[in-house]
């Protein structure tokens, strides 16, 4: 793909291809669902929102038959997806509902967050931030149920900008690992392949050669269990589950290095996604102390503060409102 001009590890894009197929399906289900919450609530706009609704669900079509992994798909159905919900919500127009809708921004978002593309995360929020701000001056009925609200539009950006923050950080760490890996694995693969050509070049009694065989092929089966490892390290945790490790018993030398660097990686992701999700929950349910206590380095430890600062802005921002 021209366009794509990042590299991109294999097992992204095959991740990005399951994905992308499962969304494409899930635009395609919002027809029925956005005419009926239409029909039903009695929108005036229920035709014209309908019809964009199939706008969306077929370019998102055209697009993955002609690339299923491909990056115009990936930015296109995030903004569409996006677009479909705030379809959602102009489908609600004066029903006591159409403000709980703005809760499917936060989901669809971190959908999107799967693809761990922060080009596809930043076009999907600031696609929010657009519909918020735009239609709040415009057609504010069309957004919030009472009508234009600036500093509700402040609240949701305040929420959204978190969301999206940390979305972009997990997107570019995976990404990062991953090529990490596959580097490292391209690296061993070439290693290997030099020492097994000098094995055959090089003359040894019989003895010599069985030893340093038994001795490559025992490297060989450790690279390949860390590898593995970490594949399904990085599967768990692109599935949200940062429990798991890889096995590094008897393992040595650099595979045991690798798998040790994942296995400390993973610990501080997860630890690091747990306290963000503790503060998110508790501003969710109206808690604006709550702050991330865990001491952290370097960038972690940036995302932390940065995370606190945003409960204390929002907390200063909410008191002076009220």
């Amino acid at each position: 793909n021209m366009i794509d001009l990042f590299r991109e590890p294999v097992a992204l894009v095959l991740m990005r291809k399951k994905l992308l197929r499962f969304l494409v399906l899930w635009l395609w289900l919002h027809v029925p669902l956005v005419a009926g919450v239409g029909y039903l609530v009695g929108s005036e706009h229920t035709m014209l929102l309908t019809i964009g609704t199939v706008l969306v669900a077929g370019t998102a079509s055209v697009l993955w038959f002609l690339n299923a992994a491909g990056l115009v798909l990936r930015l296109m159905a995030s903004v569409g997806y996006m677009g479909i919900v705030a379809f959602m919500v102009a489908a609600l127009e004066g029903h006591p509902w159409q403000m709980d809708m703005h809760m499917y921004f936060f989901a669809a978002l971190a959908f999107v967050g799967a693809m761990c593309d922060v080009r596809a995360v930043f076009l999907a929020t600031v696609t929010i931030a657009l519909h918020h701000l735009v239609l709040n001056f415009v057609a504010p009925s069309l957004v919030f149920l009472h009508g234009g609200d600036i500093y509700r539009v402040m609240l949701h950006a305040v929420i959204v900008v978190v969301e999206s923050g940390v979305l972009l950080w997990m997107s570019h760490t995976i990404t990062s690992s991953m090529n990490t890996a596959d580097n490292v694995q391209q690296d061993l693969n070439e290693e290997t392949g030099r020492a097994k050509g000098l094995l055959e070049k090089t003359e040894q009694t019989n003895d010599d050669l069985q030893v340093a065989l038994e001795r490559t092929n025992a490297a060989e089966e450790q690279i390949a269990r860390v590898r593995d490892g970490i594949g399904g390290v990085l599967d768990a945790a692109l599935k949200g589950d940062f429990s798991q490790r890889v096995d590094l018993a008897e393992v040595d030398g650099v595979a045991k290095v690798i798998g040790n660097s994942v296995n400390q990686l993973t610990i501080v992701l997860g630890q690091l996604i747990n306290d963000l999700g503790n503060v998110l929950d508790a501003l969710d349910n109206g808690d604006l102390n709550r702050r991330i206590d865990t001491v952290y380095e370097g960038r972690f430890a940036a995302i932390s503060q940065n995370m606190n600062e945003t409960a204390g802005k929002l907390s200063s921002i909410v008191g002076r409102i009220y």
